[in-house]
Formats: C-alpha cells, sequence, structure tokens
C-alpha cells in the first residue's frame, strides 16, 4: 500500500525541495510522518470505531508511503 503511494511523494515533495530547499522538505516530512505515527497509534479498533478504523489507518498507511519517498530522495542527493 505504500509502495504504491512512494512516486506520488517522489513528485510533491520534489517539487517541494526544488523550490524552497531539501531542508524545508525534510522538516515538513519528518513533522507528517510524526504525526501520521502519532495517530496510528491513537487509532480505535473496529469494534470501536467500525469502518472508520480501518479506513484511517488505509489512509495513514499512504500518508507515510508517500513521505518515505521523501525520506529516501533527499538524503541521496
Amino acid at each position: 500500500m505504500g509502495f504504491v503511494a512512494r512516486p506520488l511523494g517522489g513528485i510533491v515533495f520534489g517539487h517541494i525541495g526544488d523550490r524552497y530547499g531539501r531542508r524545508a522538505s525534510l522538516v515538513w516530512r519528518l513533522l507528517i510522518m510524526g504525526f501520521a505515527t502519532f495517530g496510528i497509534g491513537l487509532l480505535l479498533t473496529y469494534e470501536h470505531a467500525g469502518l472508520w478504523a480501518p479506513a484511517a489507518l488505509v489512509g495513514l498507511r499512504l500518508l507515510q508511503g508517500i513521505l518515505h519517498r521523501v525520506a529516501n530522495g533527499t538524503a541521496a542527493c
């Protein structure tokens, strides 16, 4: 799932890195990745939230996949 989102992260954050610098791109990546990981830790179970729990998990994992590409692309340059 995250593997599918990585090219999108490269496109979006590559543009941000070119326009505002690699440091800004990396700082945003770290902040958003931290919030996504924290959100996964706070997710309720299916029994409590119903279908919202797996939908939120998929959304947060996609966000992590997008941002994973940014970490590899920025560090390699």
